[in-house]
């Protein structure tokens, strides 16, 4: 208590001394209350417990928090190494094929706005998020001259190219990061109606979040830009999402897609900006 009262009069000090309310003084008086608050509180439960359950109650809560605290330290540090580990193999990735890592980038602004339409818990959105970083990870062990082909590909080439997904699977599915994300990175590419790749999976057998990936992914790459050719308008891309619902992509999906582009850009997409889009990295 004498911490959070002795905080408090720093705060004032100065607070009076600038002759004005400084946002960084305020952001520093709560990071060094916040022990102290936490002990505090912890104490009343304690007292609480002892109180209704002697000496018992106090032991219990005790061993609990013994445990759970580290838990929870834990999963903050896992959560920052992720973030770091992330951001260090994205920009090798970015180095290494610049125009993947843009389409994964656009890929990751569709996947976001979809999934808010979709009214998915922002846990799950960040999750997407992060997924839509990896989704095309496989694509690190095509060879270059075949992934950025100007002219068709050929029928070998093309199968190449399929084995992405299951490429990058293999790549990460026991590296414990990836865990959660490996759904989208093999599934991106599976079809609704079965006819897709690598597994052939139907319907809602594809999971959900590799389902919504195949919706952004394929919607990007039909109104990206590349060098040898000019992306589809909006318009004409939607229009492609919705004649292939039901056999490419899941219908559901699709219609919310719509509904949040419409929303986002207007009834026509007068408002969207390629440009814009072509400088997200």
């Amino acid at each position: 208590m004498t911490t959070i009262m002795t905080n408090i009069f720093v705060f004032i000090a100065v607070a009076l001394e600038k002759g004005k309310f400084d946002i960084n003084v305020l952001i520093a008086f709560i990071s060094s209350t916040k022990s102290a608050l936490i002990t505090v509180f912890l104490g009343l439960i304690n007292v609480v417990l002892f109180y209704y359950f002697n000496i018992v109650g106090v032991a219990i809560f005790t061993f609990l928090i013994y445990f759970i605290k580290p838990a929870l330290q834990y999963r903050e540090i896992f959560d920052n190494e992720l973030s770091t580990y992330t951001n260090f193999v994205l920009h090798i990735l970015k180095q290494m094929d610049p125009i993947t890592h843009s389409h994964s980038e656009r890929v990751k602004f569709w996947t976001v706005l979809l999934a808010n339409k979709m009214g998915l818990p922002q846990a799950e959105i960040r999750q997407l998020s992060q997924a839509a970083s990896w989704h095309d990870i496989g694509k690190i062990e095509i060879p270059y001259e075949i992934l950025n082909k100007p002219n068709k590909l050929t029928q070998m080439e093309y199968e190449i190219i399929k084995s992405h997904p299951e490429k990058g699977y293999q790549l990460v599915k026991d590296m414990h990061f990836f865990k959660k994300f490996l759904p989208v990175i093999r599934h991106h590419h599976e079809k609704y109606d079965g006819t897709g790749y690598p597994l052939g999976l139907k319907g809602e057998k594809i999971p959900l979040h590799a389902r919504i990936m195949a919706v952004t992914d394929a919607f990007d790459a039909m109104t990206a830009d590349r060098s040898y050719r000019v992306g589809m308008p909006m318009k004409d891309a939607v229009d492609e999402l919705i004649r292939y619902s039901g056999t490419q992509f899941d219908p559901e999906i699709v219609q919310v897609f719509v509904e949040a582009l419409k929303e986002e850009y207007g009834a026509n997409y007068e408002k969207f900006d390629k440009t814009i889009m072509m400088n997200v990295s």
